[in-house]
């Protein structure tokens, strides 16, 4: 067998798990080019046109950031200055998410463990991230060539911004396969994947903003910053502008190294593991764990503290520039009027639309802490550690509750730090620090009801769709944060704008806040997450299978039901979870362990692979590795369904007592091998010869003692039925 055995099977596997996800990111992702390609016809229909605009955008170093250096005034050089960018950084979040969650997600759910005891090599796991995460990212290359050629765009320039964003794409992925080796936790590998987007755009940005404007005043040659970010290789192909093809080498050698060396890491590490180990926590837990609000807290404060460091700091600068924001503006239109839109195209002075278009920002930054926050429910429940949360006495909602509550509570913490910050700085620098702390932390918080919608959003899709949650949240932040922030600067249409919360929020200081905006975004934010509760009259994230779409309820035989009708099935579900744990605790299989105890409280103690899964709240493929387990060991029986060609599952009469006599046996086969040992050493009466004559003598007691007490067992157990 070679280290890539299985791939192909795996490879359909994820195919089949991404069936949904992974069109959605690449058509969301595609449609951009019809979008800006109308958009740029409409308002820069003209070569004059785009070389006055571009003039204006080369003035503007803030700009440059947001989207890219220009290379020309063609229309499909205006095409790439309006989108390039952006479609890159949703081509490599995509391509981080696909591989984290093929990969180090697998591992952290068990996946990895139950198709590693089948016939597959030790990178055929990876090897099926990075084909499958290859083969979407072409596909996304390819429609959006095809797009652009379709709107009469130049073949070269279009197949080249279609090869850059793939490339670009398959270059995080690589990423992402290193992080997922690195980390224990999907999601310390999906955020370490993220952040090397974020500082790739952040890099890319500064080199086009430090650029050398050209004689021609609408071009600029980009500083070598951009030459250190995958990003900024994609830009610099310059597509419809000379077409530099040899610059797509960067991205895909680099995409061979990082593979490289993902697959070295993989061998050097234990499956589960990540190449840093986990900190251990204190022997004793505290007090406000024993809460599940108390809990939350404890499991997203570290998350919360990195992003109020970096909105406090970031609010710090914002206010440091209030002094010197005006002058700037004022003398440079082309950035005046890029504030201006960046702040909702108010007509108001430049200073309240530049803290405006911050606090805008702001806005999508605790936007996507929501999201973050919310996200950590589905790894959870994924991974396993909510079943220990849900055998106790804390029920699903109020585990949820605990979860959304502490993710509001620290949006609104994150909008009060950075208004705080901005207007005390900006107090500080110029005058009245008091008035501009209220200002600046009013103006910050009516950011949240946006914030709020994501999170009613990101609610909904784990009630209802927990296994697509991840992605259709961040696609749903992405496509928000791309039509309502930055909607009025490439030019979209206002219907499509408004699809964005935040295009509805008041774009204060620079307008006056109204109570209705705000009160009808909130409104949509319960509206959003009150379904996943209590539709259908009891609740779709209730009624749900734990890890499962919302569905039919369970089938189970008539005689189960009404046996089971009287017994507490809430707390059946706590037992065998319990049971799981206090098994794996021992060192028994987890997954086994909870298919044995979903097995031992049915009445008639046999179940179908459906019914198992149901009760446990996972597929019948995911349980298929656990019965091929105790179907070994003899805890499990299997016999066919009379009238179908499916299998159900049945506990033989005195398991543990059969299971124990193959244990039995193990004894003497041990021993045996052990006196091999014995002679290889030649002289018994050396340590190791000792030691292992020991070792001998243990095990055949136990051999005899085992016989023993299953005698007994039989006898006791013969006078307790006959009783």
């Amino acid at each position: 067998m070679s280290e890539f055995t299985g791939t192909a099977r795996l490879v359909r596997l994820a195919i089949r798990r991404d069936r949904i996800q992974l069109p959605l990111w690449i058509l969301g992702t595609a449609i951009f080019v019809p979008i800006v390609v109308a958009s740029v016809r409409d308002r820069y229909p003209t070569e004059a046109d785009r070389v006055e605009i571009l003039r204006s955008a080369v003035e503007s170093p803030a700009l440059l950031v947001l989207r890219t250096a220009p290379t020309g005034a063609s229309e499909g050089a205006m095409i790439m200055f309006s989108f390039l960018t952006y479609v890159a950084v949703l081509a490599g979040l995509m391509s981080t998410l696909a591989v984290v969650r093929h990969t180090r997600q697998n591992e952290e759910t068990g996946r990895s463990e139950m198709v590693g005891a089948t016939v597959v090599g030790r990178h055929a796991g990876l090897t099926a991230a990075l084909i499958v995460v290859a083969g979407a990212n072409v596909v996304l290359g390819a429609l959006i060539a095809l797009a652009l050629i379709g709107y009469d765009q130049p073949a070269a320039g279009s197949i080249g911004a279609g090869a850059g964003i793939a490339a670009v794409g398959l270059v995080f992925a690589g990423v992402a396969a290193i992080a997922a080796q690195i980390t224990q936790t999907s999601r310390a590998a999906n955020g370490i994947a993220a952040a090397v987007v974020g500082v790739a755009y952040v890099v890319r940005g500064l080199g086009d903003a430090l650029g050398d404007k050209q004689p021609d005043g609408y071009t600029v040659v980009s500083a070598w910053p951009t030459w250190l970010s995958p990003i900024g290789w994609v830009t610099e192909m310059r597509q419809f502008e000379g077409d530099r093809w040899w610059v797509l080498a960067l991205p895909l050698v680099t995409f061979v190294l990082s593979v490289g060396v993902a697959f070295a890491l993989t061998v050097r590490r234990d499956v589960g593991m990540g190449m840093i180990p986990a900190r251990r926590g204190p022997a004793k837990a505290a007090a406000a764990l024993l809460s599940p609000i108390g809990l939350a807290w404890r499991l997203q404060r570290g998350t919360l503290l990195g992003w109020g460091v970096a909105m406090a700091a970031y609010g710090a600068a914002v206010g440091s520039l209030s002094q010197t924001v005006e002058d700037a503006l004022g003398e440079n239109q082309g950035t005046a009027d890029t504030i201006t839109k960046l702040a909702g195209g108010s007509s108001a002075d430049l200073i309240d639309a530049f803290f405006a278009a911050m606090m805008a920002i702001y806005g999508a930054m605790a936007a996507a802490y929501v999201v973050q926050a919310l996200m950590r429910p589905r790894a959870e429940e994924a991974g396993g550690p909510a079943e220990a949360v849900l055998a106790t006495g804390t029920g699903r909602v109020t585990w949820l509750a605990s979860h959304l509550a502490v993710a509001v509570a620290g949006a609104a913490a994150l909008l009060l730090v950075a208004g705080v910050s901005t207007g005390l700085v900006a107090g500080l620098t110029g005058s009245d620090a008091g008035g501009k702390v209220v200002e600046m932390t009013g103006a910050a918080l009516v950011q949240l009801p946006a914030a709020l919608i994501l999170a009613g959003f990101a609610v909904a899709a784990f009630g209802l769709l927990p296994r697509l949650a991840v992605g259709l949240a961040w696609a749903a932040f992405a496509v928000s944060l791309i039509v309502g922030q930055l909607g009025e600067l490439l030019g979209l249409p206002q219907a499509v704008r408004d699809i964005s919360p935040f295009t509805h929020v008041p774009a204060v200081p620079a307008v006056s806040a109204t109570a209705g905006p705000l009160i009808a975004l909130t409104a949509v934010a319960l509206a959003f997450g009150v379904p996943a509760w209590h539709s259908s009259g009891g609740g779709t994230f209730r009624s749900r299978t734990r890890g499962g779409a919302l569905g039919a309820p369970p089938r189970h035989d008539t005689k189960v039901v009404t046996m089971e009708q009287q017994r507490d099935e809430q707390s059946v579900s706590r037992f065998v979870e319990h049971f799981a744990m206090t098994m794996n605790d021992l060192g028994f299989p987890r997954m086994p362990a909870r298919v044995l105890g979903a097995l031992t409280v049915a009445d008639d103690g046999a179940l179908t692979a459906g019914q198992i899964g149901e009760r446990l709240g996972v597929s019948p493929a995911a349980i298929s590795g656990a019965v091929r387990y105790l179907v070994q060991i003899g805890m499990v029986v299997r016999e066919p369904v009379p009238g179908s060609r499916s299998d159900r599952y049945r506990l033989p009469n005195q398991a543990w007592y059969l299971a124990s006599q193959q244990r039995g046996g193990a004894y003497k086969r041990v021993a045996d091998v052990v006196q091999e040992g014995v002679d290889a050493v030649g002289d018994p009466t050396s340590p190791a010869g000792e030691r292992l004559a020991e070792m001998r003598d243990f095990f055949l007691f136990m051999q005899d003692a085992v016989g023993e007490l299953l005698g007994r067992w039989d006898q006791v157990r013969q006078e307790r039925r006959s009783a």
